[in-house]
Formats: C-alpha cells, sequence, structure tokens
C-alpha cells in the first residue's frame, strides 16, 4: 500500500465533498394568516386582555411542510413558570394542534432527536418554584407532545438544535 500523499488526498476528498447548508422552506404566503384566523378563534376571551404572541417555523417530520410554533403571551397569559406555547400543523382541511404546552419560556428549539416520526422540542423550565432553570425534552407521543414540560426529561448536554422562539420573544414574567 502506498501512503505518499495521504494528507493532501484527504484534504482534497474533504473539499471536494463539503456538504452546503440548505435554507429551510419558508412558510407559505397564507400559512401564517391561517395561524393568526386559527389563533383568534382559539383564544377568543372577552374578560382578559388580547395576548401578544410570536410565531416561529420548523419542518417536525420532513414532509417538506413546516409546522407553526406559536408561544402566547402577556399578563393574563402567563404564570410564574412560564406561558402557553401551541405547534399547529397546517393541514389541508384546517389546523391540527400537535402542542398545547403551559409553563414554557424561550428560547424554543427543535432537537436532531426524534420520537414517533417527529423532531422532539426544547423548552426553557424556569420559575413556578424551580430553583435551577433548564431545557426539557417534549416528545411526540404518537398524537401530541407532553403537555406539562416539568415531566419531561432533561435535555443534556449541547445538543444540535434549531431555535425557532429566540430570547427576544415577548414575555410577561
Amino acid at each position: 500500500m502506498i501512503r505518499t500523499g495521504g494528507l493532501t488526498t484527504l484534504l482534497a476528498l474533504l473539499t471536494a465533498t463539503s456538504v452546503t447548508a440548505q435554507t429551510p422552506p419558508a412558510p407559505r404566503p397564507d400559512d401564517e394568516q391561517v395561524v393568526r384566523e386559527w389563533l383568534r378563534h382559539e383564544l377568543k376571551s372577552t374578560d382578559v386582555s388580547p395576548p401578544h404572541y410570536t410565531i416561529g417555523w420548523s419542518d417536525l417530520n420532513d414532509d417538506g411542510r413546516l409546522e407553526a410554533f406559536v408561544y402566547v403571551s402577556g399578563p393574563d397569559w402567563c404564570g410564574t413558570g412560564g406561558c402557553d406555547l401551541y405547534v399547529l400543523e397546517l393541514t389541508r382541511t384546517g389546523v391540527r394542534k400537535l402542542a398545547d404546552t403551559g409553563l414554557a419560556r424561550p428560547p424554543v428549539a427543535v432537537l436532531e432527536t426524534r420520537t414517533h416520526g417527529r423532531r422532539d422540542i426544547a423548552v426553557l423550565v424556569c420559575g413556578g418554584g424551580i430553583m435551577r432553570c433548564y431545557s426539557a425534552r417534549l416528545r411526540f407521543d404518537g398524537r401530541q407532545y407532553i403537555r406539562n414540560p416539568t415531566d419531561a426529561p432533561v435535555v443534556k448536554g449541547h445538543p444540535p438544535q434549531q431555535v425557532v422562539i429566540g430570547d427576544d420573544a415577548v414575555r410577561s414574567n
């Protein structure tokens, strides 16, 4: 076996096969309007202040369609443990709620790991009597994501992730 130029060959192969980052797909033009209509219907109430919300997008099951992450906040919509996070799948026939998670705080991130065909979600758990903040791993059970992040396992280490709702999301607490 001839080993001359091994390092040069390795570098050439790495350079030739470098992976370019793909731009994630953008939501379709009417997707955000569909989410806003769903919010108006789902969160309508006459005796509390209207919520603030932040919308993020990610494809959780690699079907080419983005799911909407909606972080709802405001004085009447959050407690000391956090605010509500909805994850919505936009279908041809309407909106399917994949998550209705209370006690969530940003950042909200999509992890590389999967459960029942959908990517796991990480949310910050903090406040409400929790002394040390931590990231919880929300897993899909085949129908929906777990509602209470304090019942979810802790995200260990610093796994690869895509932040969909950043720290700058509107919060009331």
